[in-house]
Parts: structure tokens; sequence; C-alpha cells
């Protein structure tokens, strides 16, 4: 009887946990807990607040963390001050374990909805509502980050049509896999050695979806729909990103450092210029390396920019330079290299979509346009695959030495139109010298049985225009009949006297 109570407690004690749902989720060790329902917050155990801005006010030391529950928050600017605070709402656990959306309440003038300070902070897991409320005087800018070292991961910001969406400055600043949707901003960075990796920007009030100013920017692999890339510094990285620009009449990228790297990105439905490599806004060259982009349904593929050619700054550009480094063109409707610098460009080895020097000439702009810029080498370039096979001739074989080939009446080792032409000179009275080839009409060539005289192609016993009709029908492919006994055609190899 015992042991079947013990079990029915068991039963009972179970069915209660499953009916107020998961307490916790392993990902999340927190140190303060925010759930507008303070009742019952979604993880127990912990110090809990019913705002977020009440529990950001409330940290004191270093390294805190403040886990949000799900929920809806309408919150005053959220003013992280403090080194290494994490906060992370649901969106930071893999988890599918809820929403916590933020919205701005207005109480304050703050144009920003998260301000983070402090060095070494992580903002992660939200979902950001930039409406501005009712009377706002101006736009507002979901997560502005001054400290350095900063990370802002795993958000979605929303309604933010005009200002950055996520706005970072300092030295060392991550943004990664936020997205940036419904007529949200992008981000802007005025930072040194950022990094921005796997953000997704939709249509935005803002042209630039990233925009990033400083030493050693690092933009990888994002993707974008109808906006952009801006990126200059020295050191800078722009690699494996997808573009498709929805045909806006723009500049897709523009970019400027010294180095330069723009490695595997893909850009698409650009009505204007696909990418801009230009010299940088302050101070310093540009040398920038393009290899294995891929530019497709654009206007005007690449375009290379000294805007002043009097200056001490320049613009140095390899565009692929190595087989193994082609960029890919296709449907390019205007240019495709437009070269208004000073240097020279290597272009070599790039699959230009068409099939032969001259089609790409007339899609390269540079020194042959016009004298006062550089010259772009394209040459060789990739087969892009759908070129028709060129007819090739067949190498003729060289009479070897000392041997005879009917038909080769000039003895250079071919039977050629050169042949049946010596035969009419030699008709009209005017001597042909040979130089170790037997004279015309001479005894040379055994064919069959009988020995007859060199340049008898019709085998009638002399040498004459006839022959020379001979010559051109063989190398017409029209051949006519001979008189000569069996034992070899024109253009075989015979014995001679």
């Amino acid at each position: 009887m015992f042991t079947k109570l013990l079990l029915l407690a068991a039963v009972l004690v179970t069915a209660a946990v499953s009916l107020t749902g998961p307490q916790t989720t392993s990902a999340i060790t927190p140190d303060i807990v925010v759930d507008h329902i303070t009742i019952d917050p979604c993880i127990k155990g912990h110090a809990t607040y019913y705002s977020i801005h009440e529990a950001v006010d409330a940290v004191v030391n270093p390294g805190t963390k403040i886990y949000v529950c799900p929920g809806a928050y309408t919150e005053p600017m959220l003013r992280m001050d403090v080194t290494s605070t994490t906060l992370y709402g649901p969106g930071a656990t893999p988890e599918d374990d809820g929403i916590a959306t933020i919205t701005k309440d207005g109480s304050d003038i703050y144009s920003y909805m998260v301000y983070m300070t402090g060095d070494s902070q992580y903002f992660q897991g939200f979902t950001i509502d930039a409406t501005p409320p009712v009377g706002f005087q101006s736009q507002l800018i979901a997560v502005q980050s001054e400290g350095d070292y900063n990370e802002i991961d795993d958000n979605i910001v929303q309604n933010d049509a005009s200002a950055p969406a996520i706005y970072v400055g300092g030295q060392g600043p991550v943004v990664q896999r936020n997205e940036m949707t419904n007529d949200s901003g992008g981000i802007m960075c005025e930072c040194d050695y950022g990094t921005f990796t796997d953000n997704i920007i939709h249509p935005t009030g803002m042209n630039l979806g990233i925009q990033a100013v400083g030493l050693g920017p690092n933009v990888q692999s994002n993707h974008l729909t109808g906006t952009g890339i801006r990126v200059d510094g020295p050191g800078a990285v722009i690699d494996y990103n997808d573009i498709d620009f929805s045909n806006n009449s723009d500049y897709a990228m523009i970019a400027a450092g010294d180095p330069l790297t723009i490695t595997g990105n893909t850009i698409q439905n650009v009505n204007g210029v696909a990418l801009q490599v230009s010299d940088p806004n302050s101070v310093g060259n540009t040398v920038a390396t393009l290899s294995n982009n891929v530019f497709n349904n654009v206007q005007e593929a690449i375009y290379l920019h000294d805007d002043d050619t009097t200056d001490a700054r320049t613009v140095t550009t390899t565009v692929s330079g190595a087989e193994a480094n082609f960029n890919s063109f296709a449907n390019v409707s205007g240019p495709m290299l437009t070269n208004l610098t000073k240097s020279d460009v290597n272009a070599e080895y790039n699959d230009w979509g068409l099939c032969s020097l001259a089609a790409i000439e007339e899609k390269v702009f540079h020194h042959p346009d016009d004298a006062q810029w550089g010259t772009v080498d394209y040459d060789p370039f990739i087969d892009p695959g759908n070129c028709p096979t060129p007819t090739t001739s067949a190498t003729p074989t060289t009479t070897p030495a000392g041997v005879l080939k009917r038909g080769d009446v000039n003895c250079d080792g071919h039977v050629a139109p050169d042949d049946a032409l010596e035969l009419v000179v030699h008709a009209s009275g005017i001597p042909v010298p040979h130089s170790g080839c037997p004279q015309i009409g001479g005894p040379a060539v055994v064919v069959g049985a009988g020995l007859i005289v060199w340049a008898d192609e019709d085998c009638d016993g002399d040498a004459d225009l006839d022959d020379g009709l001979v010559l051109l029908a063989y190398l017409a492919d029209t051949p006519l009949s001979e008189t000569c006994s069996p034992g070899a055609n024109l253009g075989d190899v015979v014995p001679g006297p």
C-alpha cells in the first residue's frame, strides 16, 4: 500500500510540472531574471524584476547576466554601463522558447532604445519594434554601442525606417545573425576592427544596409535585399555577401582601403553600378583585390574611380589575375569594367561570358577609349563554356628532304594554290627556277609503271594549264578524273626517277 501511494504522489508531481510548463532551459544561467509575470517567472530561484530597465539599473557587478522571459516589454532607454554585462532574451538560445519584444515608452527624449556604454557587453536574442511612440520627434536607433568589444547577436529589428537599426563605435564590436526587416534601418559602424557576419537585411529606409568606416572592418556572409554595402578603411575584408539590389538604380557596393579584399560576393539585379572601388574619403590609397565574385543582371559591373587624379592618393586594383580567382559576369547591359584611374589593371583570367577578345574590348572602358586612364589587361580570359567550337585546319605534313610529293610543284612540302600558280607562270613561257626541285616538265616521278614529267598532274605527257586546273580542283575537294595509271594520287609521296 505504501509503495502505491509513493507512485501516485510521483504521478501527481509530474502532472503538476507539466501543467505549469518548463521551468528552466539548460543554456540559461542568469543572475537576474526579468518577467512581466513576476509571481511565476519563467526561471525561478533568481532575483526577479518586472521590467528590463529596473534589472539593468540594478546591475553593480561586472559580468552580471540578465535573462528576459518571453513577453512584451514597453521600456524607456535601457542604459548598460557596467563592464561585461549580458542582456539576453529567448532568441539567444537554440530552443524555441518564445519571444521577448521591446518597444519604447516615450518617457524620455533619447533616440536610442538600448545604449551600451561599457566594454565587453552582450545584447542578444530580442525582437525590437522601433516604431517611435506617439509625439516622438525623431526616428529610433534600436541598439547603440559605444564601448569596446561589445557584441550584438540574434536580434530582430523592425519598423526603423530612416535611422540605422544598429550603430556601433569603439573597437572590436561584433554584430552577427541579426535580422532587419519591415522597413528597418541597417547597420552603421564608425569603429575599428568591427566584424559583421550572417546578418539578414531586407528592404530598408536607408540606402546602405551595412556601412563601416574605420580600421580593419570585416563584412562577411551577410544577405541583403534592396540595399547595399559601403566599406571604407585600411585592411577591409568584404567576403561572401549576397546582394539582391531589387533593380535599384544606385551603387550596390562601394569600397575603399589599403589593402582591400573583395572575394566570393554575389551582386545581382542592379539598375546601376554593382561595385565601385574608389579612393578613401580621408587619407591613404586603395589597393584592391577582386576575386571569385559573381555579377548577374546588372547595368554596370565594376567601376574603378579615382576622384582626384591630381593628388597623391591612388587606386590600384587587381581583378582576378589568376585562373583560380576568376570573377564571373552574366547579363551585363553596360560596361563590365570601367577604369577611371591612372593605374593599369590586371584583369586576366575572368569569365566575361564572352568568346573573343574583341567582344570583351567592347565591354571595357580604359586607355584605348580615353588616353588619360590606365590600360585593362584581360588576356587571357576564361572560356564561359558556351562558345562555338572553332574550325581548325589540319596541320600539313612536311615532306622529308629528298622525297617528292605528287602535286607539290615547288617542293615546299605542301600541295597548295601556289603550286597551280607556278604552272600558270610556266605555261606563259616565263622560266620558273627550282632549287633542289625537278624542273617543271622535266623527268621526275614514277607513277605506276611509268616515268612521268614533273608537274604533269593529268599524266598526258606534258605540264601545262590543264595540270593547274587538276590541282585547283583537287584543292577544292572536287578532283577531276585523271588518265594516270594507278600508283599515286595527288598529295601522295612518290619516289623520284
